[in-house]
């Protein structure tokens, strides 16, 4: 894999060289004709927060929508930035250049995660609503207990849910751990891999 980003510091850092190796990176780098290159650094910044598995967006396990705005945001891009095609295929281009099966397997349980949260939070809300009920029932008609039985059926089933998804979790943090492991080796292999090559840190980058 050819080095492209590092995120040291809080701030991106652009292997220049290497960038230009890589055609789908030199067109951005190229078509952006000020002295600063500002543009094309933003547009690498969001491709790093939508393709990197260090970027905030994977490691949090957020959706294609909010990995987009928040790189958006991060890159400081207009709100209404539209993706063009040339950075959708810098993004695939990275990702196909850094994603191991590792990598791959362990984006998939944050992203588990994260859904695992959106449905918790779902389910919570559905049992909050449903209990408000019976104490309606309750207080207007106390004789019907069929309408009392079903909402508390209702409320067993989504208890009975969340009794699934936190007996799962263990074993997915588990394999979340091992994967970080393996992940680190992949790493400090690559490490080794690079030598001491010399990473031009900017917020303007300069063409070699």
């Amino acid at each position: 894999m050819v080095k492209i980003f590092t995120f040291r510091d809080n701030k991106l850092e652009l292997d220049n060289p290497n960038i230009l190796l890589i055609p789908e990176f030199a067109i951005i780098f190229n078509r952006d004709v000020s002295k600063n290159k500002e543009q094309a650094f933003r547009e690498f910044n969001y491709i790093y927060q939508r393709a990197d598995y260090r970027a905030y967006p994977v490691r949090n396990g957020l959706n294609e929508l909010e990995a987009h705005h928040y790189a958006v945001k991060t890159a400081q891009l207009p709100e209404s930035y539209i993706v063009p095609k040339e950075i959708e295929n810098a993004i695939k281009k990275y990702k196909d250049e850094q994603e191991t099966v590792v990598i791959r397997l362990n984006n998939e349980i944050l992203r588990s995660f994260n859904s695992a949260y959106a449905t918790i939070q779902i389910i919570n809300d559905s049992i909050k609503t449903l209990i408000t009920k019976v104490k309606e029932v309750k207080k207007k008609h106390p004789d019907d207990t069929s309408q009392i039985d079903t909402y508390t059926s209702s409320i067993i089933g989504n208890q009975e849910k969340l009794m699934g998804i936190s007996k799962a979790m263990p074993a997915q943090i588990e394999s979340h751990k091992n994967y970080e492991i393996l992940l680190k080796k992949e790493e400090d292999k690559k490490r080794m891999s690079y030598g001491g090559g010399v990473i031009i840190s900017s917020m303007q980058p300069t063409r070699k």
